[in-house]
């Protein structure tokens, strides 16, 4: 196994978890290059330049954007990037997330995929009211509504239809999960679980982003 001495963390602004990754690394004796995504350029291909080198990089981007094509770029230098660029293209597209665990067994909500007002509608009185609209892309809870009826389903896609993306044409329509005022974010790293936490909100709605709020279990 390569001993991991000098790691890179590819970054757009430091916040508190890249100041905690950056204390705790100096702390294991590591040797920390900071790269900040929007003052550098990153070559395709050839010879890592020295100033990228490290032997591992943590892609701490914020957008999704940045994160996947800075990514792609740094692997084309031989770069190991964590988390990789197959992972991070997945993790943004919520239809592509829920046939990876779906595959794998993973119990999810259930999702039906519809592409035009009618189907969408059909696909809703097939889940049963209400139902929960969701963007494939996205994150941080945003862009994500209940539908109780034919009604307020009709005025989120013709709402939806008004957005200049691609992506709001396909309308994911998932069942209305009930459950108490929190669920559970669980990280795992292979297959152990590192850590848990519950989001709590009244809002059914838990998104730490969206106001809710992080408490170990």
């Amino acid at each position: 196994m390569k001993i991991i001495a000098q790691i890179a963390i590819t970054y757009e602004l430091i916040r508190w978890e890249e100041k905690t990754l950056i204390e705790t690394a100096k702390e294991q004796g590591l040797d920390v290059r900071l790269l900040h995504l929007h003052t550098l350029y990153i070559p395709i291909g050839g010879q890592t330049p020295r100033e990228l080198y490290a032997d591992v990089v943590l892609q701490r981007a914020i957008s999704h954007s940045i994160a996947l094509n800075s990514t792609i770029a740094l692997e084309s230098l031989g770069l190991r990037v964590v988390n990789n660029s197959l992972a991070t293209a997945i993790a943004m597209n919520k239809l592509w997330t829920l046939k990876v665990l779906s595959q794998n067994k993973i119990p999810v909500p259930r999702t039906l995929i519809a592409f035009d007002f009618e189907p969408s509608v059909d696909a809703a009185k097939a889940l049963g009211y209400p139902v929960v609209i969701k963007p494939i892309d996205g994150s941080w809870g945003r862009l994500i509504a209940m539908a109780r009826d034919n009604e307020e389903l009709r005025a989120l896609i013709e709402h939806r239809n008004y957005i200049p993306n691609p992506t709001m044409k396909v309308n994911m329509i998932q069942e209305y999960v009930r459950k108490p005022d929190r669920d559970l974010r669980i990280f795992v790293i292979g297959d152990e679980v590192a850590t848990a936490i519950y989001r709590v909100s009244n809002h059914w709605i838990t998104n730490t982003a969206r106001g809710g709020q992080s408490h170990s279990g």
